[in-house]
């Protein structure tokens, strides 16, 4: 190596670490933001606290989630996330949970939603337990009337 080699690998090397991206952007868009909450009964509490529990684990919230990056070395970093909005992911547990389509999930549909999709869920612990987030008493009081936003091939038997 010669005396004008060093400076410039020198240079360099403290370059690389230090530069990034031209342009950066991210963002982050929630899909069906406006979507109202469904309304909904159940047969007992055990049916209620079963459901509420399934709902608020991480993995209910985790369908309703997309993440798309674009990204060129020195150049360019594109971040882009969409998810569902609280109330959308919690409207599609109902149909999934209420198999009949009638507004009122029975201890059967709760157990049977809970053991497909959620079957480490237990509901006779705390719900801090089951999941991250805790679920508020605003879930049961829902404004919207969900059987009449069910459709036919929404309804999963």
């Amino acid at each position: 190596m010669n005396a004008r080699t060093l400076p410039l690998l020198l240079a360099l090397a403290l370059l690389i670490p230090s530069s990034g991206c031209l342009l950066t952007h991210a963002s982050e868009r929630v899909i069906r933001a406006d979507e109202q909450l469904y309304e909904v009964g159940f047969q007992s509490p055990l049916a209620e606290e079963t459901f509420l529990a399934c709902v608020a684990h991480p993995d209910a919230s985790e369908a309703g989630k997309s993440d798309s990056f674009l990204g060129i070395p020195f150049l360019l970093a594109l971040a882009r996330s969409e998810r569902l909005s609280n109330n959308a992911i919690h409207n599609d547990q109902i149909i999934l949970c209420d198999t009949n389509g009638d507004g009122l999930i029975t201890n059967l549909e709760a157990l049977r939603y809970r053991d497909r999709f959620y079957p480490g869920v237990d509901p006779s612990q705390p719900l801090a337990a089951n999941h991250e987030e805790d679920v508020s008493d605003d879930h049961v009081s829902m404004s919207a009337s969900y059987a009449g936003h069910v459709s036919d091939t929404d309804q999963r038997q």
